[in-house]
């Protein structure tokens, strides 16, 4: 189904931008949308999915540096959109690796944690997690994010983002470092 683009969204896009979106959009369709049925009735996911988007540049993709692709937060949207297209929960897995793992290293690890973590996640060959919950009787079942003790990470390779018991969890059945209200081992 082609859906008419009545905003003119595309028409805004910069050549460097409609490129990604292309690029995602043919990598989604020929990789992704072909594994999504099996995988459903299954119940289970490909973690080699992380290594093919870290090859063509998906994961960390806003992040400057570190192997990542410094591109735009548009064109990480874009590419987060092309994923959703085919299924939710290879989206969440490149958002929460992307956003929630990654930037929190990029934004407050030392030096060496972002040298150490940043360029293996961004090959899809270490996989982050995340969790975010309100407080315990808050009611909020999304809380906000806090950052514990100085926003570094630990000497124990630990980072706190959040407090309280966790709301929403992905990827934690996979993975190899967790950002979320009880830290991050790696």
């Amino acid at each position: 189904m082609n859906i008419p683009d009545i905003l003119l969204f595309d028409s805004q896009l910069s050549e460097e931008e409609i490129s990604i979106q292309k690029s995602a959009r043919d990598y989604c369709q020929s990789e992704l949308m072909p594994r999504i049925l099996d995988a459903n009735r299954n119940e289970t996911f490909d973690r080699e999915i992380y290594k093919e988007m870290g090859s063509i540049g998906f994961l960390g993709a806003p992040i400057d540096g570190y192997g990542c692709a410094g591109v735009s937060y548009l064109s990480y949207g874009l590419i987060a959109r092309e994923i959703e297209r085919v299924d939710s929960s290879y989206r969440s897995a490149f958002s929460v690796q992307t956003s929630l793992a990654m930037h929190a290293i990029y934004k407050f690890g030392s030096e060496d944690q972002k040298n150490f973590y940043l360029p293996e996640m961004a090959k899809g060959n270490l996989i982050g997690a995340g969790s975010i919950g309100g407080s315990a009787g808050s009611g909020v079942g999304v809380g906000s994010f806090g950052v514990g003790s100085k926003g570094n990470l630990g000497s124990t390779g630990s980072i706190c983002v959040g407090s309280g018991s966790a709301g929403v969890g992905t990827g934690s059945t996979v993975t190899g470092v967790g950002v979320g209200s009880t830290g991050l081992e790696g």
